[in-house]
């Protein structure tokens, strides 16, 4: 009798296990079928499947961030932001309280709260904006607490704030600024979207500086190309100039050679020099080309570590200067432009011409 039981227990048990996959695999499969959808921009065909999704599977969290993430990406094409992004919120706020730990949910709601703000900035009180702001970098504080390290956050948050930057306080503009120097760090070459993007919201060229991070991050100098120039100079060779053609390197992907210190692309150009021990003045010969309004940005490094940098803002050519301390001897100049970009009648480029050194 016992016996019976307990295999009674356990055929119920495999029949609801059962059930409970059966209906997972039809939830996925419907949450499928909607990215399908709106991969299309079949909108409601798309609505209709993400929320069958939710009502099989009401605890997992995607279902209804899909469904905010759909309203969300539609709110962008209506004049009037505002009825949808209200609910890509109600949605996203579901989301968190399903998983309170999923940083990409905070900040989703971080730019529904600032898209809110831009869309109503002029149908509602100045409290109201205010209010967005707060709300907006109340869920990015969230989504940096809960995954500090992870890149698509911090230039998610960085890049957003720079939209509302003329209306944050102190405080939130010192966390757009953090974010996108850590952005920056990660993947040096999206200083080509940040910086022109900071430049048009902000109008501060010596924000470029405050974001751009240390020059040893070897995404932008190469320790072998430094030790291969060195080693390449002899000793009563070597000068205190690099000519123009005297520059060597190549594009950051290393797909483009430079000549004639002509950057075209972002990347770096190398020269050896034979610097006296002490106190020197590095002069470099600098010209560049805007796009969109922004001229190009150029960082100078010693053997490596970052000296210097400079707004490259004159289409002639202009000497800039750089101290360094060092202990003589052939040491490489390395200069790094960091902001390649363009548009269809426009492209930024630098240009290095001589560079000399001068005891100081």
């Amino acid at each position: 009798m016992i016996k019976t039981f307990i295999n009674i227990l356990l055929i119920v048990a495999f029949i609801c296990l059962a059930a409970v996959i059966t209906m997972l695999f039809m939830a996925e499969a419907r949450f499928g079928a909607a990215e399908r959808f709106v991969s299309g921009y079949l909108w409601k065909d798309a609505g209709k499947s993400m929320e069958d999704a939710a009502r099989i599977d009401p605890y997992d969290s995607r279902y209804p961030a899909g469904l905010g993430e759909m309203l969300f990406t539609q709110a962008g094409y209506k004049d009037n932001q505002t009825p949808l992004l209200q609910q890509a919120e109600k949605y996203y706020l579901h989301a968190v309280a399903l998983n309170p730990r999923c940083a990409e949910y905070f900040t989703k709601l971080g730019q529904i709260y600032i898209s809110l703000f831009v869309d109503e900035q002029k149908a509602v009180s100045k409290g109201q904006h205010g209010r967005y702001i707060d709300k907006a970098f109340e869920n990015f504080k969230k989504a940096i607490e809960n995954d500090p390290n992870g890149f698509n956050i911090a230039y998610t948050v960085g890049y957003s704030g720079l939209s509302v930057w003329m209306r944050l306080n102190e405080s939130e503009k010192a966390i757009v600024v953090d974010r996108l120097k850590y952005s920056l760090k990660q993947k040096p070459w999206y200083s080509g979207y940040v910086y022109p993007r900071l430049l048009q919201e902000t109008g501060n060229t010596k924000l470029l500086e405050s974001i751009t991070p240390d020059i040893e991050a070897k995404q932008w100098v190469s320790p072998e190309k430094i030790g291969d120039l060195k080693r390449g100079v002899l000793q009563g060779a070597a000068s205190d100039i690099v000519s123009k053609s005297g520059w060597q390197g190549a594009s950051a992907d290393g797909g483009s050679i430079y000549e004639n210190g002509s950057m075209y692309w972002s990347g770096t150009i190398y020269g050896a020099m034979l610097f006296p021990k002490g106190n020197v003045l590095i002069k470099v010969e600098a010209s560049g080309s805007p796009a969109d309004g922004v001229y190009p940005y150029m960082l100078v490094s010693l053997d490596g570590k970052r000296i210097g940098s400079a707004y490259i803002d004159n289409p002639e050519f202009k000497e800039y200067v750089f101290t360094a301390n060092t202990d003589g001897g052939i040491k490489v100049l390395g200069i790094t432009f960091t902001n390649d970009g363009g548009n269809d009648k426009e492209d930024r480029n630098l240009f290095v011409g001589n560079a000399h050194i001068t005891k100081k």
